[in-house]
Parts: C-alpha cells; sequence; structure tokens
C-alpha cells in the first residue's frame, strides 16, 4: 500500500538556508544603493581646475607658423638641342656632382647633320690643297714668262751691241741696225709686262690662299658645330646638388625640343624656410632672431633671415635661414613649421601659462593661496613665453596659484577649500 505525502515542517534545514541567503542579498543590495545615493548626493571637485606652484627658471617667448622649403640657388637642366629622351640616369632625391651623366637623347636627324658636316669637312681639305696647287702652278708660270723675258731682253740687247759694232764698220746696213734695235724695243717691253704680271700674282698670292683657308675654315666650324650638338644629347649636371625635380613631359620615349627644362638641381646649403605669421607676431621679430625649424622628423637650427613687409590675410611671410646643410632628403616645397625665439629670460620666478588670458608688462588678477584658501589679487607679470610667464612680485617661490578653475569662479574675492572640494 503506497505511503501518504507528507509537507515538510517550517523548521526544516532547506528551508532556514533559503531565508538567510534571501536576507544577505537584499542587506548587500540595500547597502549598495545607499552608497550610490552618497556619491551622487556629495559634492565633486570641477574637472577643469588645475594648482601650479611658482619656481624659477627660463621664460621664453616664441611666434609660431608654418611654410614650406624653398630654394634660394637652382639651376635648371635644359635641353640644348631636341630629341627623344632615351634614357634618365638619375631620378629626383639623387645627390649630383658636376659632370654627373643626368639625361641621354637621341636624334637620328643630329646623327645624318654630322656624317654630312664631316663628308664636307673632307671635300672642303680637298679643294682647299687643290686652290695650293693652282695658286703654286700660277705662280711658276708667271715666274717663267718673267725668265723668259729677261732672256729675250738679254738677248736682243747683244744683238744690238754687235750690229751696232758692225754698222761703224759698215759692215751691216742701218735697215738691220734698225731692226735689232725694235727687237729689243720689243723685248723690254715684254720683259715690263712681265714683271707687273708677277707683282699682280704676288698681291693675289695672299688673297686666294686666304678664300681656301676661309673655305677650309668653315667646313671645320661646321664639323665642329655638329659635333657639339651630338654632345648636347648627353646631359650632364652643371652644379654639385640634388635633383630635386624632373620636368613635367620627361620619359622614356618623350620628346624633348630645345630649350626645354629638364629637371631642376637644388644647392642644398641655399634651401631656406618660407613662414607664415600673423602679421600681430611679425610685429617682435627681427632680422638674426634664433628659430627652430620642424620638418623630416627631426629639429633644425636657423635664423631669420628676411622679413616681408607685405600683408596678405593677415598674414606676413618671414624668410629663415639654416644654420648649417640640410640632408639629402629635403626638398624644395617641403612642408615645416617654425618656432621663432622672439625673447628669452634665462633665469626668473615664473608660472606655467594660465587658461585664461593675461597682458605682458602689466599686472593681472591671479587667485593666490593664503592659507587654505586662494585670494583673488594683482601679480606683476613681464614676458608672457609661450609655456610659462614671468612673475616680477606679488608672490614667492613655491606658492600656489590657480592657473584654471571655472569661468563662473571669475568675480569671486575668495575661492575655499570648500569650493575646491579638496581635502
Amino acid at each position: 500500500m503506497q505511503e501518504p505525502l507528507t509537507i515538510p515542517a517550517n523548521n526544516s534545514p532547506w528551508k532556514r538556508a533559503l531565508l538567510l541567503t534571501t536576507t544577505a542579498a537584499g542587506l548587500a543590495i540595500l547597502i549598495w544603493l545607499v552608497m550610490l545615493l552618497g556619491q551622487q548626493l556629495s559634492p565633486a571637485a570641477p574637472a577643469d581646475l588645475k594648482v601650479a606652484q611658482a619656481d624659477w627658471g627660463p621664460v621664453q617667448a616664441r611666434v609660431s607658423g608654418y611654410g614650406r622649403l624653398s630654394a634660394v640657388s637652382n639651376t635648371s637642366v635644359i635641353a640644348q638641342v631636341e630629341g627623344v629622351i632615351a634614357d634618365l640616369k638619375v631620378y629626383p632625391g639623387t645627390t649630383v656632382k658636376k659632370g654627373d651623366l643626368l639625361v641621354q637623347l637621341q636624334s637620328p636627324r643630329l646623327v645624318r647633320q654630322l656624317a654630312q658636316a664631316r663628308l664636307d669637312w673632307y671635300q672642303a681639305q680637298a679643294e682647299y690643297q687643290s686652290a695650293l696647287v693652282d695658286i703654286e702652278r700660277q705662280g711658276m708660270e708667271v715666274k717663267k714668262q718673267l725668265d723668259v723675258a729677261g732672256i729675250d731682253v738679254e738677248m736682243a740687247q747683244q744683238e744690238l751691241d754687235i750690229l751696232t759694232q758692225l754698222k761703224q764698220k759698215q759692215i751691216v746696213s742701218e735697215l738691220e741696225h734698225q731692226r735689232a734695235t725694235a727687237i729689243l724695243a720689243k723685248a723690254t717691253l715684254q720683259l715690263t709686262q712681265a714683271r707687273q704680271s708677277y707683282t699682280f700674282w704676288q698681291q693675289a698670292l695672299s688673297s686666294k690662299r686666304q678664300a681656301a683657308e676661309y673655305t677650309l675654315k668653315a667646313a671645320e666650324e661646321k664639323l665642329d658645330i655638329a659635333r657639339q650638338d651630338i654632345d648636347k644629347l648627353n646631359i650632364y649636371a652643371t652644379k654639385d646638388g640634388i635633383l630635386n625635380s624632373l620636368g613635367e613631359q620627361v620619359e622614356l620615349g618623350k620628346v624633348a625640343r630645345e630649350g626645354d627644362v629638364l629637371g631642376v638641381i637644388l644647392d642644398p646649403d641655399m634651401l631656406m624656410a618660407d613662414v607664415f605669421v600673423s602679421a600681430a607676431d611679425a610685429l617682435h621679430l627681427t632680422l638674426g632672431m634664433a628659430a627652430e625649424v620642424s620638418m623630416l622628423s627631426g629639429e633644425f637650427s636657423a635664423s631669420v633671415y628676411r622679413i616681408y613687409p607685405k600683408v596678405e590675410n593677415n598674414l606676413m611671410q618671414v624668410t629663415l635661414a639654416f644654420d648649417a646643410p640640410l640632408p639629402a632628403a629635403a626638398k624644395d616645397n617641403m612642408e615645416l613649421s617654425a618656432s621663432i625665439l622672439v625673447a628669452d629670460i634665462a633665469h626668473s620666478l615664473r608660472l606655467p601659462l594660465p587658461a585664461y588670458p593675461i597682458k605682458a608688462n602689466s599686472e593681472n588678477l591671479f587667485y593666490v593661496q593664503q592659507g587654505q584658501d586662494y585670494i583673488r589679487q594683482p601679480l606683476a607679470t613681464g614676458l608672457v613665453g609661450q609655456h610659462y610667464v614671468q612673475v616680477l612680485h606679488g608672490i614667492e617661490a613655491q606658492q600656489k596659484v590657480l592657473i584654471q578653475y571655472p569661468p563662473a569662479w571669475q568675480n569671486k574675492p575668495r575661492i575655499t577649500q570648500k569650493d575646491m572640494n579638496i581635502e
């Protein structure tokens, strides 16, 4: 026979454990709610509250600006003849020396011109030699005519002398004597003409030789020009530096025309920084001020080289000269930032630059610690730097000052510890 079901008694162990667990959980939740409510009701210190101590140290004022590298000295690589770009020996960013081969061009037209000029020179040489031979032959003929004419005169004179003696002895007739006299006169005239021809030949000799030499020289110069044009197909660096860029149309197979800029070589010692600063900041700048230029993940020392007087969009341009040569990675038009030192006090009482605006060389209101509270009082400030402000008098070193506080506290004469929630 099945036994009847029974209900557990209220004081069973299982019932007591469940009751204890529920009670403990309820107490824990109640304690957590009380703590949370207490945190919400208690005042918290303002998040924009900042305290600093006065100390001794340097105070520097700087003017910041942004700009780019600019090449003060650059040399354009220019094509002196037209040709097709056959080879590029170097690329932008490469350090080159004077005489390094940069670009090679090809020009069949110039090759043909050189071949034709060489043929013309050979022909001019042959014509020059031929002209010299002709001049020499003409001289020999004229000299021969002169010699023959001289001999004819001598012989005619001798014959006349003999006939004169024979005439005196009445051996020959007067007619024969006159005939001999006429022959001598004719020979003498021919000699005179031969001498004149020889003189004319001597005078023309220099002109003819000079004309032949000019013709040969013109052919030589034409050949030299053709050779130079071929040499100009190889384009070399004309100075040491960095190949900053290639021309926009410089590609293998493209035509480079005479006068085209194929590249630009920069002198790394002549790169400067063109920086733009606000017109108000530029009023504090003078030539020679030290500067730090940030670029290429580094800092480079420089100084103010030029200040341009023109103002555009409330900005003024300032040129900085670097104290040392830049690395090869520095290129024209590279972006940079600069910080120019306009004032430097090596040792002064100072405070970190507060979050609120202050005036240089004036009295400004600060909240200065007096006991446990901060009292609003004037401090005489001097130089307002990039990170610190110079304090002339009003506080001592190690004394605390509020350099940041809520705007609602601005006109309070006193800020208490309770206001700041500082324990």
